[in-house]
């Protein structure tokens, strides 16, 4: 798979959904029905040159 600066890949509980922003709007509409029907929910988003960013925060990064 070739990259471009500012890939990403993205995951949905550990699922990956693709590295496109289409991809990326699918993916927070899922999380927002996750969100609301309160059922456990993971999203990944690996950037190539950020790092990784994961939502919900986990309880020692809210405490912060």
């Amino acid at each position: 798979m070739r990259t471009e600066p500012g890939d990403y890949e993205l995951l949905v509980n550990e699922q990956r959904t693709g590295g496109t922003y289409a991809d990326l709007k699918i993916a927070v509409e899922v999380a927002e029905r996750l969100h609301s029907s309160n059922a456990p929910h993971v999203i990944t988003v690996r950037s190539i040159s950020a790092g990784v960013v994961v939502w919900p925060p986990s309880a020692s990064d809210r405490s912060r």
